[in-house]
């Protein structure tokens, strides 16, 4: 199946807002939004769209855990960038697009066998 990425944009609350989401079905897991945790362990800022090496060394967000002790930053299953102008919004978006098509073609290649062949 594809790996596609959702993206809703929408004005609320006087924030622009762009929402992603992983689609059902998609190969890649709905884990993939790096998020900063508050000092209480809570979901801070959306900080954008992780990439194997990130996913490798982040934890998904527990709201059980009641500190940021360990690392600052968690993965999440949906990004949700709130911004000033609708120009924020545009960019915020474009940037998600490039970072998931980064991600895609990154786990793509790790997970695709390496063969060697030597001929002597």
């Amino acid at each position: 199946m594809p790996n596609t990425l959702v993206i809703s944009t929408r004005f609320r609350a006087g924030k622009y807002e762009a929402l992603a989401k992983v689609k059902e079905g998609s190969d890649l897991p709905e884990n993939i939004f790096i998020y900063e945790k508050d000092d209480k362990g809570g979901l801070g800022d959306y900080v954008g769209i992780a990439l194997p090496k990130d996913m490798a060394k982040l934890k998904v967000y527990n709201p059980n855990k009641k500190s940021n002790f360990g690392s600052r930053y968690c993965l999440y299953h949906e990004g949700l960038a709130k911004l000033e102008s609708p120009r924020d919004q545009v960019n915020a978006v474009n940037h998600m697009k490039e970072t998931f098509k980064l991600l895609v073609d990154q786990y793509s290649a790790g997970s695709a066998d390496e063969v060697e062949e030597y001929e002597l």
